[in-house]
C-alpha cells in the first residue's frame, strides 16, 4: 500500500479510532481479498452508492463485492471483519486510477 496517511485524534474530543488511507492498484486488491478470506473473520460486506447510502439491501459475499468494484459495478464496498482481536471496518472506493482504502479500527466489537 502506497501512500499511506494515518490520523489519531482531535484536540477538542476524545480520541478517534486509528483510521489508514491508502491507494491500491488492482493487483493489491486481489491481495487484499485473499487476506481478509483466510486471515480475517468477515461480519458484513456492504455495496455503498455514496458515502452513506447502500446500494442494496442484498448482502453480498466478499468475492462478489470485490469483484464488482474491481469492475466498476459498485462504486464503494464497506467489509467489517475481526482480526488479531480487534474489530476492522475497510471502505474501499473505485477510481479511475485503482481503489481508495480506508481502513477503520474500532473499539467496540460486533
Amino acid at each position: 500500500m502506497s501512500n499511506v496517511q494515518l490520523s489519531r485524534s482531535t484536540p477538542d474530543g476524545p480520541p478517534m479510532p486509528e483510521i489508514v488511507q491508502a491507494m491500491l492498484s488492482f493487483e493489491e486488491l486481489a491481495a487484499l481479498a485473499a487476506d481478509l478470506s483466510a486471515l480475517t473473520i468477515v461480519h458484513s460486506v456492504t455495496g455503498k452508492n455514496g458515502s452513506r447510502q447502500n446500494a442494496s439491501s442484498t448482502p453480498l459475499t466478499l468475492t462478489q463485492g470485490i469483484e464488482q468494484v474491481r469492475q466498476g459495478e459498485l462504486p464503494a464496498l464497506q467489509v467489517a471483519y475481526e482480526f488479531d482481536g480487534h474489530t476492522w471496518t475497510d471502505t474501499l472506493f473505485r477510481l479511475p486510477q485503482g481503489v481508495r482504502l480506508v481502513r477503520c479500527q474500532h473499539s467496540h466489537p460486533f
